[in-house]
Protein backbone atom coordinates (compact mmCIF):
# COMPACT_ATOMS: atom_id res chain seq x y z
CA UNK A 1 0.00 0.00 0.00
CA UNK A 2 3.07 2.15 -0.23
CA UNK A 3 2.87 4.02 3.07
CA UNK A 4 6.28 5.57 3.55
CA UNK A 5 7.58 6.50 7.02
CA UNK A 6 6.69 10.16 6.60
CA UNK A 7 3.08 9.42 5.64
CA UNK A 8 2.67 6.83 8.42
CA UNK A 9 3.97 9.31 10.95
CA UNK A 10 1.73 12.07 9.63
CA UNK A 11 -1.41 9.91 9.66
CA UNK A 12 -0.56 8.42 13.05
CA UNK A 13 -0.31 11.78 14.80
CA UNK A 14 -4.12 11.88 14.73
CA UNK A 15 -5.11 10.48 18.13
CA UNK A 16 -8.48 9.55 16.62
CA UNK A 17 -6.96 7.61 13.73
CA UNK A 18 -8.82 4.39 14.50
CA UNK A 19 -12.16 6.21 14.55
CA UNK A 20 -11.89 6.29 10.74
CA UNK A 21 -11.99 2.48 10.57
CA UNK A 22 -15.07 0.53 9.62
CA UNK A 23 -14.90 -1.39 12.92
CA UNK A 24 -18.30 -3.06 12.56
CA UNK A 25 -17.67 -4.52 9.13
CA UNK A 26 -15.96 -7.71 8.02
CA UNK A 27 -12.62 -6.10 7.35
CA UNK A 28 -9.52 -7.32 5.67
CA UNK A 29 -7.41 -10.38 6.36
CA UNK A 30 -4.03 -8.96 5.35
CA UNK A 31 -2.03 -11.88 4.01
CA UNK A 32 0.76 -11.39 1.51
CA UNK A 33 -0.30 -14.42 -0.50
CA UNK A 34 -2.72 -17.36 -0.41
CA UNK A 35 -2.41 -19.60 2.62
CA UNK A 36 -2.34 -19.15 6.36
CA UNK A 37 -0.93 -21.37 9.07
CA UNK A 38 -1.58 -19.41 12.24
CA UNK A 39 -3.94 -18.50 13.77
CA UNK A 40 -6.10 -20.14 11.09
CA UNK A 41 -4.65 -23.30 9.59
CA UNK A 42 -5.89 -23.04 6.01
CA UNK A 43 -3.39 -23.32 3.16
CA UNK A 44 -6.08 -22.07 0.76
CA UNK A 45 -7.15 -19.01 2.72
CA UNK A 46 -7.14 -16.02 0.43
CA UNK A 47 -6.15 -12.51 1.50
CA UNK A 48 -8.94 -9.98 1.90
CA UNK A 49 -7.34 -6.69 0.96
CA UNK A 50 -8.76 -3.29 0.09
CA UNK A 51 -8.48 -1.70 -3.29
CA UNK A 52 -5.67 0.80 -3.14
CA UNK A 53 -7.37 3.79 -4.73
CA UNK A 54 -5.34 6.31 -2.67
CA UNK A 55 -8.45 8.45 -2.08
CA UNK A 56 -8.78 8.08 1.68
CA UNK A 57 -5.40 7.08 3.04
CA UNK A 58 -6.38 7.67 6.67
CA UNK A 59 -9.35 5.30 6.40
CA UNK A 60 -7.23 2.73 4.54
CA UNK A 61 -4.54 2.79 7.23
CA UNK A 62 -7.11 2.66 10.03
CA UNK A 63 -8.81 -0.38 8.47
CA UNK A 64 -5.49 -2.16 7.96
CA UNK A 65 -4.43 -1.53 11.58
CA UNK A 66 -7.77 -2.72 12.94
CA UNK A 67 -7.55 -5.83 10.78
CA UNK A 68 -4.01 -6.65 11.91
CA UNK A 69 -5.13 -6.16 15.52
CA UNK A 70 -7.98 -8.62 15.02
CA UNK A 71 -5.61 -11.22 13.58
CA UNK A 72 -3.35 -10.65 16.59
CA UNK A 73 -6.34 -11.22 18.87
CA UNK A 74 -7.12 -14.48 17.05
CA UNK A 75 -3.51 -15.55 17.51
CA UNK A 76 -3.49 -14.98 21.26
CA UNK A 77 -6.85 -16.78 21.55
CA UNK A 78 -5.45 -19.76 19.62
CA UNK A 79 -2.44 -19.86 21.94
CA UNK A 80 -4.71 -19.74 25.00
CA UNK A 81 -6.84 -22.55 23.56
CA UNK A 82 -3.65 -24.61 23.25
CA UNK A 83 -2.82 -24.03 26.93
CA UNK A 84 -0.55 -20.99 26.84
CA UNK A 85 -0.33 -18.80 29.91
CA UNK A 86 -2.90 -16.06 30.29
CA UNK A 87 -1.88 -12.92 28.46
CA UNK A 88 -1.16 -10.13 30.94
CA UNK A 89 0.60 -7.55 28.74
CA UNK A 90 2.23 -7.11 25.35
CA UNK A 91 5.57 -5.40 24.75
CA UNK A 92 5.64 -4.39 21.10
CA UNK A 93 8.64 -3.68 18.88
CA UNK A 94 9.28 -2.74 15.28
CA UNK A 95 7.96 0.18 13.29
CA UNK A 96 4.39 -0.08 14.56
CA UNK A 97 5.48 0.19 18.19
CA UNK A 98 5.65 3.98 17.92
CA UNK A 99 2.06 4.24 16.65
CA UNK A 100 0.22 5.29 19.82
CA UNK A 101 -3.35 5.10 18.42
CA UNK A 102 -2.70 1.56 17.23
CA UNK A 103 -1.12 0.47 20.54
CA UNK A 104 -4.17 1.88 22.34
CA UNK A 105 -6.57 0.02 20.03
CA UNK A 106 -4.61 -3.22 20.41
CA UNK A 107 -4.83 -2.86 24.19
CA UNK A 108 -8.59 -2.44 23.91
CA UNK A 109 -8.89 -5.50 21.65
CA UNK A 110 -6.66 -7.71 23.78
CA UNK A 111 -7.81 -6.46 27.17
CA UNK A 112 -4.23 -6.04 28.40
CA UNK A 113 -1.69 -3.19 28.34
CA UNK A 114 0.29 -2.88 25.08
CA UNK A 115 3.49 -0.96 25.70
CA UNK A 116 6.44 0.01 23.57
CA UNK A 117 9.35 -2.30 24.30
CA UNK A 118 12.56 -0.77 25.61
CA UNK A 119 14.33 -2.11 22.53
CA UNK A 120 12.03 -1.39 19.59
CA UNK A 121 14.14 -2.83 16.79
CA UNK A 122 12.29 -5.93 15.62
CA UNK A 123 15.56 -7.84 15.23
CA UNK A 124 16.46 -7.34 18.91
CA UNK A 125 14.24 -10.17 20.14
CA UNK A 126 15.60 -12.57 17.56
CA UNK A 127 19.14 -11.67 18.60
CA UNK A 128 18.33 -12.28 22.26
CA UNK A 129 16.82 -15.68 21.46
CA UNK A 130 19.83 -16.67 19.34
Amino acid sequence: FDFDDKELHSLSTDKNLLSYADVDSDLYYPLIDKGERFPINDPNLLPRLPKNDNKDRKRLLANLLVSISRVEQLGYKALADLGASTLTSVATAGGGAANEPWRHFRAQQLGVPVVQAQQTDAAYGAAVLA
